[in-house]
């Protein structure tokens, strides 16, 4: 169980209590801090270490550096680097240059991770696909392809050996522009290197397949996985689902759910969604309400999403008054009312007469700064 909470409470105590602290516990902390969203806490715990005489390793370094990458603190994370370069607190190693790479790349200052490798390379430091890999990736998802596969022909003049990750990120690309020559291509060299494929790259796969409604390849895909001795994720069953619910099949997709639930996979609220959402738009409308209360049956907290598929149920169901008393719930709960919500309001009361209701909700959208733009009559006319 991820308690952060109770380990920085521990190491408080372990303070107050003038109990000695280690530089792999400080490390622990800060990543904690780091998780929760504090890495500013993480950085005053790095420099209280200073002052009890420890000295702080890259891997404490590394760890608040994903910190403040993870909260987008991309500005005070290259600060922190400089430092560590400029007063030589410690080496930089292979994992702490492929973490700065990566936080650079995430953010979307590729040309910049770009410019952080060869500066690396200059200074003789051992490079490897951990580098390499957030680069190509990125390049990938900004549909620069040539710049990527130059990376990539690089590495491989360079002796760096291409990984699984390497290759998914390039079949993903490929797979989002269904390049699907280039997908075979890189499949077949995974094949040729002995590189097998994981549960991300055959995710990526089947998803690509079910996007184009090619059902019986992603059924192959899956029971190649399988064979494998791949083990489906539930992001592998609900892409499934997904697929089957775009063709109309909701009861196949009712199917996988079941095999999913008897493989011992816990569905989460991903899943219900899928297919209370297959289900209305097959008109099923019973079938979709009975799994709204098996979710909170189930205890899964309901995300504004699947109210809004309930919501749209009820009035296909022309349970007008069940629907305007769940969405009065909604408004009170921490949950935000989505654009689309507002949307399936509108539409149902108008569907079911309610027209001052509707115009009531208007009014109070107004209030709320919430406007109806074309999207609105887009959504309405289908």
């Amino acid at each position: 169980m991820k308690n952060y909470s109770a380990a920085i409470a521990f190491y408080r105590d372990m303070c107050f209590q003038r109990i000695q602290v280690s530089v792999p516990t400080m490390g622990m902390v800060i990543n904690c801090y780091c998780l929760e969203g504090r890495s500013d806490l993480g950085f005053a715990t790095l420099g209280a270490s200073f002052k009890r005489g420890l000295a702080p390793n890259v891997v404490t370094f590394g760890t608040l550096l994903k910190g403040y990458f993870r909260q987008h603190r991309v500005s005070e994370a290259q600060e922190l680097f400089k430092k560590i370069i400029r007063e030589k607190v410690c080496q930089p190693d292979e994992m702490m240059i492929g973490i700065i790479i990566d936080g650079l790349s995430k953010a979307g200052n590729t040309e910049k991770s770009i410019e952080f490798l060869r500066i690396m390379e200059n200074e003789d430091m051992k490079l490897d696909c951990i580098q390499y890999n957030p680069i190509i990736d990125a390049l990938m998802k900004d549909k620069m392809m040539d710049q990527a596969l130059d990376l990539f022909h690089e590495m491989i003049e360079k002796r760096i050996a291409p990984t699984v990750v390497t290759y998914t990120c390039l079949i993903r690309g490929f797979c989002n522009l269904r390049i699907w020559d280039e997908v075979k291509r890189f499949l077949a060299e995974m094949t040729r290197f002995g590189i097998a494929l994981d549960a991300v790259t055959y995710n990526i796969l089947i998803d690509s397949y079910c996007k184009e409604g090619r059902m019986k390849d992603a059924e192959g895909m899956l029971q190649n996985m399988i064979k494998r001795g791949v083990t489906p994720t539930i992001i592998t069953y609900n892409t499934m689902m997904e697929g089957y619910c775009l063709q109309g099949h909701v009861d196949k997709a009712k199917s996988i759910f079941d095999n999913m639930v008897s493989g011992g996979i816990v569905p989460d609220i991903v899943s219900f969604n899928v297919l209370i959402n297959g289900y209305n738009k097959q008109l099923k409308f019973i079938e979709a309400m009975h799994l709204s209360q098996e979710i909170q049956h189930k205890g899964l907290t309901l995300d504004i999403r699947s109210y809004d598929v309930i919501l749209k149920g009820m009035f296909q169901l022309g349970e007008c008054c069940a629907a305007k008393e769940l969405f009065s719930k909604i408004q009170m709960s921490s949950l935000k009312p989505s654009f689309y919500t507002y949307c399936v309001m509108l539409d149902g009361l108008c569907k079911n007469r309610d027209i001052g209701e509707a115009l009531l909700l208007l009014d109070k959208m107004e209030v709320d700064g919430v406007e109806l733009d074309i999207n609105y009559h887009v959504y309405h006319n289908h």
